[in-house]
């Protein structure tokens, strides 16, 4: 499945099918920024991240 947010996060990372098939897998992927951008997300689900995040973080 493809959407624009998702082709642009795509065009930022330099093995771009490497994602894909993490984001297949359900898994997070590494897509580094060296500016500050802003994404479209679900309330939601951006909610489980941040969860998560801050669960790998301890």
């Amino acid at each position: 499945m493809t959407s624009p947010g998702n082709d642009w996060l795509l065009s930022c990372v330099p093995h771009p099918r490497h994602v894909q098939w993490s984001w297949e897998a359900g898994e997070f992927a590494l897509v580094t920024s060296t500016s500050w951008t802003v994404v479209e997300a679900s309330l939601l689900r951006s909610h489980v991240v941040l969860r998560e995040l801050h669960r790998m973080d301890k």
